[in-house]
């Protein structure tokens, strides 16, 4: 996991002073039609373009209810850094990873305002990113 998030902080914020990890988040296999949501929430697994990845993703989906219930019960697992002591947070946050075979799948929010997610594969030398989704601002 350490990996992981080293090389999405380096990518995102390699300078910020302060990290959340959240406890993991649920990817959908679908939306509905009638969800109406933003970039459909963000955690369909139809976000993602690279064949090899949906299928990755697909195989760990949860149901809308399930993916909404474990937002709803996201917890900070890890602190690195200090919080800022005027909002009692970071705007740096990681979802804890989520594994499907050689992939792992997280969201972040980053200090510039973007949110979205990550696909990364492991290979013989260690992750790489497949896919950054972008899904919005804060």
């Amino acid at each position: 996991m350490d990996a992981i998030v080293d090389l999405v902080v380096s990518r995102e914020a390699p300078f910020h002073w302060c990290l959340e990890v959240t406890s993991e988040g649920g990817l959908v296999a679908e939306f509905p039609d009638e969800y109406n949501a933003p970039n459909n929430g963000g955690w369909d697994v139809n976000q993602f373009e690279d064949p090899q990845v949906v299928d990755a993703a697909r195989r760990i989906a949860v149901s809308l209810d399930e993916a909404v219930k474990m937002e709803r019960e996201t917890k900070v697992l890890h602190l690195i850094g200090m919080r800022d002591p005027n909002s009692d947070g970071c705007v740096m946050s990681l979802s804890h990873p989520t594994f499907s075979g050689d992939y792992a799948f997280l969201s972040f929010m980053n200090p510039g305002g973007e949110f979205g997610h990550y696909a990364l594969e492991r290979n013989d030398s260690g992750w790489r990113v497949k896919e950054r989704v972008f899904t919005g601002w804060w």
